[in-house]
């Protein structure tokens, strides 16, 4: 996952190379979610899609994994690991759902971005949560 930001006079750019499971989104709290990749799916569970596969290293391969938009305001741009994005929304058709982005948005602000305590220390934490069957790698990045 692969993700970028710049600020101009014209709007928040934002983009996006993605390969393999988990997500990268440009959020905005009750509004919209752009997702910035689709998550590489295999003919089987548990499937891994490598970045030096011969069947992605074509030009028009590569050239569809980019993504971008441009948008006035934003809450965040997250980039997460499928062990926290799986749990959090089931199915990647559920990451469309801006209801899901809000209630993990939610839940990051009060466990881990509003709170006193160092917040890196608190996403670590947080990302220690127990959920049966979901034992995949965490790993999250959040500009807000």
């Amino acid at each position: 996952l692969l993700g970028i930001h710049k600020r101009f006079d014209f709007g928040n750019f934002f983009a996006g190379f993605c390969i393999g499971d988990g997500a990268l989104a440009v959020y905005t709290r009750k509004k919209s979610v752009k997702l910035l990749g689709v998550p590489d799916g295999g003919e089987y569970s548990g499937e891994t899609v490598f970045v030096t596969m011969n069947r992605l290293m074509t030009p028009q391969e590569l050239a569809k994994r980019i993504r971008y938009t441009i948008v006035d305001d934003f809450t965040a741009l997250m980039a997460m690991t499928d062990g926290v994005s799986d749990p959090q929304f089931v199915t990647d058709q559920n990451l469309q759902k801006i209801s899901l982005w809000d209630n993990l948005w939610n839940e990051l602000k009060k466990k881990v971005l509003d709170t006193e305590a160092d917040s890196d220390i608190k996403a670590l934490e947080w990302l220690d949560f127990w959920m049966e069957g979901e034992h995949d790698d965490r790993t999250i990045a959040i500009l807000f």
